[in-house]
């Protein structure tokens, strides 16, 4: 298997030579690690074109967009909208996020600002933060072992744990709350709108970035279970301003988030050497 589709030299060729775009509907053929997102052999619409901006690229590619939902019965405005990779992971925990259903993530670090309980005071003591979500109405669903296999289903994800607070009819129950001051709990619930029937879920960490990634998975894995999501809307969005680097605990270094061919933006790349971290680039999805 190879990916025929992308014959690059030849189409920067053609650039070169003044061409002004080049297009081809093509076969692919994955040469990678399957996941479920992958599919070993599709069809791909692949394109290069000269002397564009970002947006002129958005706006070919939302129009292909819009013809081929137009062939299968169903309009789709555009532009489409746009968020930052920033916000997608502070409000959805995902740089892919699902719009279908709500169920955002809160930022709790306010709210918890001099609290005594040591996992959370820990955590915001070297930069990180809390977070939560809240499960609206579904408090007499989730018993105690259910709460429990998700707090170990968290770990996947790098949380350490996940704190809990069930509103339920039969009464209400914590595994935090106790440890706070009465006003701080008190905030914590009105930051994530409580009402009862509500299940609450915190994580906290040292790495913002892992509070995110963990919760962003537990909202979308609780919409799976409890059908939050309606498989017939369709919420299509651009994420743009990706980091050029990420840091890898593995190798202990930064490495390109997409690619080692992602231009950084221009107003960033004084950082380039003294805050890698901080660069963001022209990488959109």
């Amino acid at each position: 298997f190879a990916l025929p589709q992308s014959p690059q030299l030849y189409k920067q060729l053609l650039m070169l030579a003044g061409f002004d775009r080049y297009m081809q509907i093509a076969r692919c053929f994955r040469d990678e690690d399957l996941r479920a997102d992958r599919q070993p052999e599709f069809t791909q619409i692949d394109f290069e074109m000269s002397f564009v901006t970002q947006d002129d690229v958005m706006a070919v590619a939302e129009g292909f967009i819009r013809e081929a939902y137009r062939a299968l019965g169903t309009d789709v405005s555009i532009p489409l909208p746009r968020i930052t990779w920033r916000e997608a992971m502070r409000r959805f925990g995902s740089d892919k996020p699902d719009l279908r259903f709500g169920m955002e993530l809160t930022d709790l670090s306010a709210a918890l600002k001099g609290t005594g309980f040591r996992v959370f005071a820990g955590a915001l003591a070297k930069g990180g933060s809390v977070r939560g979500i809240n499960l609206k109405g579904k408090a007499d669903s989730l018993g105690r072992k259910d709460l429990d296999r998700l707090g170990g289903w968290v770990r996947d994800y790098g949380a350490k744990g996940l704190a809990w607070t069930r509103l339920s009819s039969k009464g209400e129950s914590s595994s935090y709350e106790k440890f706070l001051a009465p006003e701080q709990a008190k905030a914590v619930r009105a930051a994530l709108g409580a009402q009862p029937g509500d299940v609450l879920f915190l994580v906290a960490d040292a790495d913002r970035r892992t509070v995110c990634t963990a919760l962003g998975a537990l909202r979308c894995e609780l919409a799976r279970r409890f059908g939050l999501i309606d498989p017939k809307k369709i919420s299509l969005l651009w994420v743009t301003d990706f980091p050029l680097f990420e840091y890898s605990k593995e190798e202990n270094r930064w490495v390109s988030m997409h690619h080692p061919f992602t231009m950084p933006r221009r107003e960033d790349i004084d950082k380039l050497e003294s805050d890698p971290g901080g660069v963001l680039s022209y990488a959109y999805d």
